[in-house]
């Protein structure tokens, strides 16, 4: 998959995947922001209709899947990713030396 890139192209991929593992709960913020004010709009007019105390409580769990979820596949991806780089690197250096 990466064995036609340059090497320092690799470093590259496996630096930002690095940093965006690390960072996926930051870069998964908009996704969660995005998903809150769909479900709470949802919410205020499930709330005119009738007055359910636990449908805030499922909007907010919702809510909170999505963002667990925008968080895992950020991570996962990057991870997958910055792998196949460093695999990629280390078979480079074995072949040569």
């Amino acid at each position: 998959m990466f064995e036609k890139l340059h090497t320092k192209t690799l470093w590259i991929i496996a630096v930002v995947s690095g940093m965006c593992f690390l960072l996926s709960p930051i870069l998964a913020t908009p996704i969660g922001n995005l998903a809150d004010s769909i479900l709470l709009e949802r919410f205020q007019a499930a709330w005119s209709a009738s007055h359910d105390p636990s449908l805030a409580w499922q909007s907010l769990r919702s809510s909170e899947n999505i963002f667990a979820a925008a968080t895992i596949t950020i991570a996962l991806l990057s991870l997958i990713c910055g792998s196949c780089a460093v695999w990629t690197l280390y078979r480079r250096h074995k072949n040569q030396v």
